[in-house]
């Protein structure tokens, strides 16, 4: 274990964000020396990409903590990461690298990165207004939504790209809400056990859940109907969304409803579409309010795990799901020796460390 560098990201305690750039500082306004490292496989050309990237990601979550407090910056991680961090060329205009370094198979590099401080502000403010207040110490619970759809007219069409749940998880992701991603929901859509589910089978419904580590499964229909032509060459449709949360630990279900909407557009198809993300958005509303009463007194950190292999990951894993204080843990594919580990941990941010230490 002593071989493994630990980096700790966490979501819901302010703390660590302190830790983990205690080394950078801020130059002048819009301007960041950050670090990143990655493991070396082949080419030194892909690691120092790798490295590069976590640099970038590092600046630009210290410019964050500019911007708003670094509490609020942890609760809301999850957004950061999918909304800001994976799209870095956004927000940084121009980077040198100041430092570069190989030690052993790690190649380290500093960068002095200027970020678009107004760019990023903008983007921040607009969650910030936007999200669902979340109480102190408490974290948003991961939802997985599954809603195949059907367009109908002569003839019932499935639809590949469910228009409904994509709005849904979209806007879930705006909430401040972490999902299941859509890739891996495509995978199983049209699968025996999720039909059982959309039968009313709960049981089936938990099962899916618990498999990708949901704590709430949407699960449901939806449907769309060409209605008429209009002047000017347009098509409108009508659409129904019919879905019904339900919690993975104890099997109960939260809410169900069902939603009407109609949309206009120039194909049957797309009005079709735009019916189904209409209706989408009144579902959506409707279980954020119900998803209120749902969060959960854990605390929830990411680990990074660098310069490791798959039996030291395998090793880490298996600690941290025996110990009791653990309620969860989900790790990610291992890349170039860098691993992240997703661990729900019952007590504070310090009892933490000391255990991985």
């Amino acid at each position: 274990m002593k071989s493994i560098k630990l980096k700790l990201l966490v979501v819901c305690i302010s703390l660590l964000f302190s830790y983990i750039f205690s080394s950078h500082g801020k130059l002048q306004t819009g301007e960041f020396v950050s670090d990143g490292a990655a493991e070396i496989q082949g080419p030194n050309l892909q690691a120092k990409y790798d490295a590069l990237a976590i640099a970038k990601e590092n600046a630009i979550i210290q410019a964050a903590c500019t911007i708003i407090p670094p509490k609020s910056l942890a609760d809301d991680y999850d957004f950061i990461q999918q909304t800001i961090l994976n799209t870095p060329q956004r927000y940084i205009t121009t980077f040198a690298v100041i430092l570069e370094q190989q030690i052993e198979d790690i190649l380290f590099v500093k960068i002095l990165a200027k970020v678009n401080l107004p760019r990023l502000r903008a983007k921040l403010a607009d969650f910030e207004s936007n999200r669902p207040r979340i109480s102190k110490g408490k974290i948003q619970p991961k939802i997985m939504v599954v809603i195949p759809e059907t367009h109908i007219r002569t003839v019932r069409r499935k639809i590949p790209d469910p228009a409904a749940e994509t709005e849904i998880i979209r806007k879930l992701l705006d909430y401040g809400f972490r999902v299941v991603d859509q890739e891996q929901i495509a995978l199983i859509r049209d699968s025996d056990q999720v039909k059982q589910a959309l039968r009313g089978d709960d049981k089936a419904a938990v099962a899916i859940g618990l498999e990708y580590g949901a704590d709430v499964i949407i699960v449901g229909e939806a449907f769309s109907e060409y209605l008429q032509d209009l002047p000017g060459n347009l098509v409108s449709s009508r659409a129904r969304v019919e879905a019904r949360a339900v919690k993975t630990d104890t099997g109960e279900i939260i809410a169900a409803h069902g939603f009407h909407a109609s949309g206009v557009d120039g194909t049957e198809f797309l009005s079709g579409k735009k019916a189904l993300m209409n209706a989408a958005n009144d579902m959506v509303k409707y279980f954020v309010k119900k998803f209120a009463t749902l969060r959960t007194d854990f605390i929830l950190a990411q680990i990074v795990v660098s310069g490791t292999n798959y039996t030291q990951l395998k090793t880490l894993n298996s600690v941290l799901e025996d110990s009791p204080q653990v309620a969860a843990v989900q790790a990610s594919n291992l890349t170039q020796g860098v691993a992240k580990l997703e661990v729900r941990f019952r007590g504070t941010i310090d009892e933490l460390g000391d255990f991985i230490s």
